[in-house]
């Protein structure tokens, strides 16, 4: 028997690894991606988009693949030859946090995570070595759009930063037939990546229904569990009226994700 039914709302190509993982423990997955991964095309192949840089940040583990693909990718590795061939200091690479550097590390890129626990840009701002990066240039690998706090706390304390957008996030088809297997499973359990992506999904619930605007509302008392990614999505919410239990996770990976269910769920 099934102890509980996740709702797995990760992207396509990142969630069945989740899925296996959950169903290992004798949980049942219903897969509603809310957003999907789009790459972007880079043009620019030029050592120059390196030149001079000091440190570049892997915003997630899409950021990471998509700088893989690209052709830039082969610009970045000549950067780092040269440099050693001439003695001067690679370039520092940084993720911030496990899944981004473990997805790096696959693939040969040695990332760095600075933070110990809580995996985001607050955590990373707050190392030593992001404090002193004056005069430095440091390059964000990131999404299209996105939360700005790094490169603005980054820039005020005087570094030059350079953002290298490799993807973009556009909403996957309502998985309406999903929803409503979901609303009647055994122990429904919420996953919420991002703010971005539960705003996909509620605003394609509300379209539906109005009444699921109400986030303490009716609608939702079916739902047992959430879990989140971050103590920034728990608090925004319960601000906004949510009244169902919610767990952040012990880390922003399929990991994470487990050992949540695992303490909390089952």
């Amino acid at each position: 028997m099934n102890q509980f039914t996740l709702l797995n709302t990760r992207p396509a190509h990142q969630a069945e690894a989740l899925s296996k993982m959950i169903r290992a423990h004798n949980g049942q997955v219903i897969h509603c991606p809310t957003i999907e991964i789009q790459w972007l095309p880079q043009e620019n192949t030029s050592l120059n988009l390196f030149e001079g840089t000091d440190k570049i940040i892997f915003i997630s583990a899409n950021a990471v693949q998509g700088f893989l693909a690209m052709p830039c990718y082969q610009a970045y590795r000549q950067a780092q030859e040269n440099a050693q061939a001439t003695q001067k200091p690679l370039i520092e690479l940084y993720a911030i946090g496990r899944a981004t550097q473990q997805k790096g590390i696959a693939h040969h890129l040695p990332l760095t995570v600075l933070a110990q626990t809580d995996f985001d840009s607050e955590h990373l701002l707050n190392h030593p070595v992001m404090q002193s990066v004056q005069q430095q240039t440091v390059m964000i690998v990131k999404g299209q759009g996105g939360r700005k706090l790094l490169e603005t706390r980054l820039q005020a304390r005087g570094a030059k930063v350079v953002l290298l957008e490799v993807y973009r996030r556009v909403s996957a088809p309502f998985c309406s037939q999903s929803w409503q297997h979901f609303i009647v499973s055994q122990k429904p359990v919420l996953l919420i990546t991002s703010l971005e992506s539960f705003n996909r999904l509620l605003e394609n619930l509300v379209a539906q229904d109005a009444c699921y605007a109400d986030l303490g509302g009716s609608k939702w008392h079916f739902l047992k569990q959430t879990i989140v990614f971050s103590a920034r999505i728990k608090v925004h919410l319960q601000t906004h009226g949510w009244n169902r239990p919610i767990h952040v996770v012990s880390s922003q990976s399929n990991d994470g994700i487990m050992q949540t269910v695992l303490a909390n769920i089952v």
